[in-house]
């Protein structure tokens, strides 16, 4: 069973996970989810778990992107992975900063704008015009590896 340092025994306990549903603020967006909360087994105070939390931030933020037509983490990432790049690699080919697509792909609600450019990359043409202009800004690794992947893709 996990331990967790619970504030109000003063001492790590052993923990006990519960779901809670209800409407959560996001960007001054209500959203409604369940989520689960990490209660202390013997006094039954909340606790803080940073992997539940992310999980919880996860949910909360997947859903504000599909209420307000975003990419979620996982299109995201479908997107990049069909070219075989890597997270800085696209995001250098974008002209993103470098973590960018890493804290997308984690959860971080991108802007309009990067959600338009990433949409467009998701079709084949639009990839290829940014690649032919962009490539030369890629790692040898990143490079070879979509090459490849694009001499795969069927048309």
């Amino acid at each position: 069973m996990k331990r967790i340092f619970c504030t109000q025994c003063g001492s790590q306990q052993e923990i006990m996970y519960e779901k809670e549903h209800g409407v959560f603020d996001v960007l001054d967006t209500k959203i409604e989810a369940e989520l689960t909360i990490t209660r202390c087994r013997q006094c039954h105070e909340e606790v803080w778990d940073e992997t539940i939390e992310r999980c919880n931030d996860m949910i909360l933020f997947n859903k504000y992107k599909e209420r307000h037509d975003l990419l979620t983490s996982d299109q995201v990432r479908n997107i990049r992975e069909k070219y075989a790049l890597s997270q800085s690699g696209f995001a250098t080919l974008m002209g993103f900063g470098a973590k960018t697509i890493t804290r997308y792909e984690n959860g971080s609600i991108q802007d309009v704008a990067h959600d338009l450019l990433m949409r467009m990359m998701d079709k084949k043409m639009n990839f290829l015009s940014v690649w032919k202009q962009r490539k030369n800004h890629l790692n040898e690794k990143d490079v070879k590896k979509t090459e490849l992947s694009l001499s795969q893709m069927i048309d």
